[in-house]
C-alpha cells in the first residue's frame, strides 16, 4: 500500500465520522424537540468523543511522515528505535 492508498482510506474513514456525526445530529434534533433532554446529554457526549476521535483521525492523516517510517523494531535494539526510526 503506497503513500496515496494510505491517504485515500484516511479520507473514507474521514467521510465515515462526518457521516456518523451528521446523524447524530439529526438524533440529537430530534431529541431536543421531543424534550428528551437526558437522550440529548447522551448525544452531546457521543458527539464530543466523536469529534475527538476525527481530530485524531486528522492529526494521523496529516503526518505522511508516520507511513515512511517502519512499523516494526529490527532485532538487536533491544526495543529502542535508532535516530532514523524515531523521526530524527
Amino acid at each position: 500500500m503506497d503513500q496515496d492508498e494510505v491517504a485515500s482510506a484516511f479520507d473514507m474513514v474521514l467521510e465515515e465520522i462526518d457521516r456518523a456525526i451528521e446523524a447524530l445530529n439529526q438524533e440529537g434534533k430530534q431529541a431536543f424537540k421531543d424534550s428528551k433532554y437526558e437522550i440529548v446529554a447522551e448525544l452531546a457526549k457521543k458527539g464530543e468523543q466523536m469529534k475527538a476521535f476525527q481530530a485524531k483521525v486528522r492529526s494521523l492523516r496529516k503526518d505522511g511522515s508516520v507511513f515512511l517510517r517502519p512499523l516494526f523494531l529490527r532485532r538487536g535494539t533491544r526495543g529502542r528505535l535508532s535516530g532514523w526510526e524515531r523521526g530524527s
